[in-house]
């Protein structure tokens, strides 16, 4: 995908925080160019907790998923919203970036998650191919996740019966 370092799939989740509900975005799965594309599901602890989270109220993550709207920034240190904690969590720098959010299939409105795609080879900046090949992909990410949920559902529907 956009020949990159790094792709990144961040989905919301609502929990409850210091009696409050928070909305963030958790990390559900990473590749990087030394993988040959393949994603990896070791942003996961064995008991199944997530290792990265996101805030919806911080940095560009957060932006995107609050304003449903495509970041592209060919220097996202120079950016006020760039959250260098990110960068620390994962032991990654990040240069250039896309943040595009992953928008319910059914649902414009409600986003579901966001792609972050890091550090483009080459060039240096993301183009606007890039951004669309990224809308594309984050659209059959929804697409597949709609469909992961609702067969979750039913499965669930079946053992309660």
């Amino acid at each position: 995908l956009a020949q990159c370092e790094r792709t990144h799939l961040f989905l919301s989740e609502t929990v409850e925080h210091k009696g409050k509900e928070l909305r963030r975005l958790s990390l559900f799965a990473s590749s990087d160019d030394h993988m040959n594309g393949g994603y990896s599901s070791l942003t996961h602890h064995a008991d199944d907790k997530c290792l990265v989270h996101v805030p919806f109220s911080d940095g560009l993550l957060g932006y995107a998923a609050r304003t449903g709207r495509d970041i592209t920034i060919p220097d996202a240190r120079g950016d006020a919203r760039f959250d260098m904690l990110l960068d620390v969590q994962m032991g990654f720098r990040t240069t250039s970036l896309m943040s595009i959010p992953v928008h319910d299939s059914e649902d414009k409105a409600s986003i579901i998650g966001v792609l972050l795609v890091c550090n483009k080879h080459g060039a240096g900046a993301f183009t606007p191919t890039d951004t669309t090949f990224a809308r594309i992909f984050a659209r059959q990410i929804a697409k597949l996740y709609t469909k992961y949920i609702g067969d979750a559902e039913e499965r669930k529907a079946r053992e309660d019966e």
